[in-house]
């Protein structure tokens, strides 16, 4: 379900320090909950002496400065979530800095039928309409694939995602996030459990179950974020398949099951800085040449 959060606070209350502050932790927030596959928007607004307000009466239009009534809040911003229930979406409103000295006002979006989508924004730039014509058809496949070459055999590439010694190495993580957390029972019907610590500060913890691992040809598991309270959020399938190509290794991600293009964009930065760091590691241990695979 789409909440809105509305964000009031006494906009003469601030000082531009307190501003940017605001602005730079909303970002984060927001940042955050792309990646878990929540975001959808999110805007600070100008003050209301920036604002005019129209009302139609009779027929006739009337428009006068300013907003509609004065109030000690103002509304100075919002963010359009994804979000399981209403408990879910109050969790996210009470991380938003301005809760801390204004109010946030939650509410469910009626979503009706004729709507134009986000990028009809786009419909008199001929380009970014073929583009946003193929993020929507990826949308609607709910698919992301990644395809990677790594100058590493097959079997040395599976050891790095399968192996503790490995994964505690190079920690499958996006590339300047640091893992604090990880456990994992690498098997069939086994799980894991990470926190993902990022260079903002902000812990992403993140769960799933595997469900095939094929020596040395694929990897099947799920992937849920987990909201603050440790519950799971929304679930997706990941399949890793592992290539021979000549002594190197093609790496093929399918990941499906998003709520939205945003979470799969999310998911693709997030996966493709990843592999970025597999590559590095890999390098790093061709370089050791202390596994026989490299022989």
């Amino acid at each position: 379900m789409k909440y809105m959060l509305l964000i009031y606070h006494n906009e003469q209350a601030l000082s531009e320090a307190e501003r940017a502050k605001c602005y730079a932790e909303s970002t984060e927030l927001a940042q955050e909950i792309r990646a878990s596959g929540q975001y959808l928007a999110a805007n600070p607004l100008h003050p209301t002496s920036m604002a005019t307000t129209v009302r139609v009466r009779e027929g006739k239009r009337l428009v006068t400065d300013g907003p509609f009534a004065e109030t000690r809040e103002q509304l100075g911003g919002y963010f359009l979530i994804h979000a399981n229930n209403l408990d879910e979406a109050l969790a996210i409103a009470a991380r938003i800095p301005m809760a801390r000295k204004g109010t946030v006002e939650v509410r469910p979006v009626i979503e009706i039928s004729g709507l134009p989508q986000q990028w009809q924004e786009y419909a008199n730039d001929e380009e970014r309409t073929r583009t946003m014509a193929a993020r929507r058809s990826t949308a609607e496949n709910r698919e992301l694939v990644i395809t990677r070459i790594l100058d590493a055999p097959r079997s040395l590439v599976f050891k790095a995602w399968t192996e503790p010694e490995h994964l505690e190495r190079w920690q499958a993580a996006p590339q300047g996030f640091t893992v604090t957390t990880h456990k994992s029972d690498i098997r069939p019907g086994g799980g894991f459990r990470v926190c993902m610590h990022s260079p903002e500060g902000i812990d992403h913890w993140l769960q799933g179950t595997y469900r095939e691992i094929e020596k040395p040809e694929r990897l099947v598991f799920t992937h849920a974020w987990l909201d603050t309270e440790g519950k799971p959020g929304h679930e997706t399938l990941v399949t890793i398949t592992f290539a021979e190509r000549g002594g190197k290794t093609e790496l093929t991600l399918h990941q499906t099951g998003f709520k939205s293009i945003e979470s799969l964009d999310g998911h693709k930065e997030g996966w493709t800085s990843t592999f970025d760091r597999l590559a590095e590691y890999l390098a790093e241990e061709h370089a050791r040449g202390a596994d026989p695979a490299w022989r």
